[in-house]
């Protein structure tokens, strides 16, 4: 189980092992994603179409939501912010 530092989403969508300090951690069995309770926008998590745009493509997550994917490989997650500084927690359980 490793926790990683708060990061602000991207406002174009990027895969999650990409983002913040997660690095070149990839492989996982459980990932566990919160969005900061002060967010003042939402972050979007989904596939490689995921779009936080009028499309709005993925799972919405708003303001202080907890998401836990079963996923084996952290590239296969992608994430794509509303608007710049909606901060993000991550969690990976190996």
């Amino acid at each position: 189980f490793t926790s990683y530092d708060a990061f602000d989403a991207p406002t174009s969508v990027g895969e999650l092992a990409d983002s913040g300090s997660i690095g070149n951690q990839t492989d996982c069995k459980e990932i566990i994603i919160q969005t900061d309770s002060a967010n003042s926008g939402f972050v979007m998590i989904g596939s490689s179409g995921t779009s936080a745009t009028s499309t709005l493509k993925g799972i919405k997550m708003a303001a202080g939501d907890t998401l836990i994917l079963p996923v084996a490989n952290t590239e296969h997650v992608f994430i794509d912010g509303s608007a710049s500084s909606q901060k993000v927690y991550v969690s990976i359980i190996k």
